[in-house]
């Protein structure tokens, strides 16, 4: 035990080297000191908590409860959101397909295939000049003068 007391006392006598002390001095004094008091240091706390919880609870009614409110606000601006309007103008839209025409297109596309895929395969024969002769003479059977567009095709229809 006397030799523990002997190296603490030892120990006790070690100094730091001097331009330690002066490091460490210069260190301690130049570092920026607050001069804000601990009374106003919490009361910015607490304002900044304060905004802080402001904003988060402004952010929770935005994306629960913000589109009942804009709704309230600006009406015009959200109407596309209204059911009641999207069903008027629902009923309003006046939608005439028929089975006649459905039937007509789908019997052109399959037409239109055909003469597509016949062209493919004979394709010398659509250029020859008796085949082009005879195509105009079935274009020129069809009376053409002074008739309208929707007279030329309902007779292609029939």
């Amino acid at each position: 035990m006397e030799k523990i007391i002997e190296i603490l006392t030892k120990l006790k006598l070690i100094e730091p080297d001097e331009n330690f002390k002066r490091r460490s001095i210069a260190v301690i004094l130049n570092a920026p000191q607050s001069t804000i008091s601990a009374v106003s240091r919490s009361f910015f706390d607490s304002i900044k908590f304060g905004a802080a919880l402001a904003l988060a609870s402004l952010l929770l009614v935005v994306v629960f409860g913000g589109i009942s409110i804009l709704k309230t606000l600006a009406p015009s601006a959200l109407t596309s959101l209204n059911t009641d309007v999207l069903d008027k103008e629902l009923k309003s839209t006046d939608i005439q397909i028929t089975l006649s025409e459905i039937n007509y297109y789908s019997d052109s596309i399959n037409k239109v295939a055909m003469v597509l895929d016949e062209t493919s395969k004979n394709s010398s024969d659509i250029l020859n000049s008796s085949a082009i002769e005879k195509e105009s003479k079935e274009l020129d059977s069809f009376n053409l003068n002074n008739k309208s567009v929707d007279e030329l095709l309902n007779e292609l229809s029939m």
